[in-house]
């Protein structure tokens, strides 16, 4: 483990450019990707809560009549 780890600083300090840069770009990528999975969920969920709302109305209606 420790000559992994002394491996991985030297190659970082050996490569700084390419490595902030490929830093950079994966930081960039979670960050895409989590925006774009929330909104994606926020779509698929959208109307989850509306349809319950005229569901539990129907139901009401129902009742009274």
């Amino acid at each position: 483990m420790k000559t992994i780890l002394r491996n991985l600083f030297y190659t970082l300090k050996r490569f700084r450019t390419a490595s902030v840069l490929n830093l950079l770009g994966l930081s960039t990528a979670f960050a895409a990707f989590i925006l774009i999975m929330m909104k994606v969920s926020y779509e698929y969920n959208f109307d989850a809560g509306k349809n319950l709302a005229i569901g539990l109305k129907k139901e009401k209606y129902i009742r009274l009549n």
